[in-house]
């Protein structure tokens, strides 16, 4: 797992507004311990090629200090993010879990 700087999460974060607008991110569940926060998030908006909506799932782990965030990690459906976007065949999925090319 290669871990990112604040540098080039700027770059991931700019790529994907670039194919995702009207972002909404909403934290369901959440609970702490100590510095650490784990939330359960719902990242929502619409396909800027054909204004369809999307909707994906994540986690995000985060260590804070003095209201900075010190480490973080963060795991969300990208498989379905892109599907949803027409990057991928829609049973992708599926064929990844039988092994079919």
């Amino acid at each position: 797992m290669k871990l990112l700087g604040p540098d080039e999460f700027k770059v991931f974060q700019k790529a994907l507004l670039g194919l995702v607008q009207n972002v909404k991110l909403s934290v369901t569940h959440h609970m702490t311990s100590g510095e650490w926060l784990c939330a359960l998030c719902v990242f929502e908006g619409r396909s800027r090629k054909t204004g369809d909506p999307i909707k994906m799932t994540g986690t995000v782990y985060g260590r804070f200090s003095d209201d900075q965030i010190i480490e973080a990690f963060n795991h969300f459906d990208f498989l379905s993010l892109f599907q949803q976007l027409g990057s991928l065949d829609g049973d992708t999925f599926d064929r990844c879990l039988c092994g079919k090319q």
